[in-house]
């Protein structure tokens, strides 16, 4: 793999954590991103895990107030911008374009993973919103069972 490549792919990852990191004022205990992109059809979801419970994008806080529309438009806006790049950067590089990421920032350590999956995620029986609503349940029950041990 190239250095430049690398570089680039990584400054990609670290410009959507980052704008996800903005999102919540950087007060989350982890950040993710969900993307899917199938047949040419692109989804991204993000939400987070405040205070060990998790959150969609729509609710941060417990006050019940949902973030503003525009607010939240406009940072997906630039996260597909982001994984549009990383989808052109994989292609000129003749890799293999992966039809799930989900990327994960653990806000305490600093630790920051990306998952890439190139099987078909999307069926007759499920949908992108699904998926992504797959995942973040997974996340919540996760979470509910390290709570209780």
């Amino acid at each position: 793999m190239s250095i430049n490549f690398e570089t680039k792919l990584n400054d990609l990852h670290a410009d959507i954590i980052s704008i996800s990191m903005e999102y919540c004022n950087h007060q989350c205990d982890e950040a993710f991103v969900h993307v899917i992109y199938e047949s040419d059809v692109l989804f991204v979801d993000f939400f987070f895990r405040i205070n060990g419970e998790m959150r969609r994008k729509s609710r941060l806080s417990d006050d019940g107030k949902t973030v503003d529309a525009k607010r939240q438009q406009k940072t997906l806006s630039i996260i597909i911008d982001d994984v549009r790049n990383i989808i052109s950067l994989l292609k000129s590089h003749g890799r293999p374009i992966p039809t799930e990421m989900r990327l994960v920032l653990n806000n305490k350590t600093n630790a920051f993973t990306a998952d890439y999956c190139y099987d078909e995620t999307i069926c007759t029986t499920s949908t992108d919103r699904t998926v992504s609503d797959e995942w973040f349940n997974q996340l919540k029950t996760f979470n509910h069972k390290n709570a209780e041990e």
